[in-house]
């Protein structure tokens, strides 16, 4: 079945991501299964998705003969850290965040993510993180770093101001073809 815009993007993005290292879960969906309302029988419906869920543990690197680089603007950062990306792909006009990490009150949509990592135990601790993830676009403690990132043709100037960080698809080709591709 032959893909359409959208989702070459997202496929792209996602091979991008295991090419640095990255475990990756795509098109991952938050459920609304505490929503009576949108069950149905025996489907439930979603309050959103994300397009890639992706975790790098500190340690990760690839040999085949030689090392394989990474891309320094996705891994930059402290070591000994894992790493989790929450990765939104823009292959369209609009370049801004979902509404998940632009509304407060989604801010559950953010928390459902955090609890499926089960990095933090205690609820509280969800919440805080939930809350400091969605306000600031990250967030880190000790031995972790969560990011969400945009995929996009271009850098949105506004939500980059704000803390969003962005990786546009030439960086990704640029990596890929230049240092990745050389080994």
């Amino acid at each position: 079945m032959p893909q359409d815009r959208a989702q070459r993007f997202e496929t792209f993005v996602t091979w991008y991501l295991r090419l640095n290292g990255y475990f990756t879960v795509p098109n991952f969906v938050v459920h609304a299964g505490d929503d009576q309302s949108r069950i149905r029988g025996d489907v439930v419906g979603n309050r959103t998705e994300l397009d890639t869920l992706a975790i790098r543990l500190p340690y990760s690197r690839e040999k085949s003969g030689t090392q394989f680089p990474m891309h320094d603007a996705l891994i930059h950062g402290p070591p000994g850290k894992f790493d989790v990306v929450f990765a939104e792909v823009k292959s369209g006009n609009s370049k801004s965040p979902n509404k998940s990490w632009q509304r407060e009150e989604r801010v559950s949509d953010i928390a459902y993510m955090l609890r499926f990592l089960g990095w933090h135990k205690d609820e509280t601790k969800i919440q805080e993180a939930a809350r400091k993830l969605q306000h600031n676009f990250s967030f880190e403690e000790a031995h972790l770093r969560m990011r969400y990132i945009i995929f996009s043709e271009t850098v949105d100037r506004t939500w980059s101001g704000r803390g969003v960080q962005y990786i546009t698809f030439d960086e990704c080709i640029l990596f890929l073809a230049e240092e990745r591709g050389q080994c």
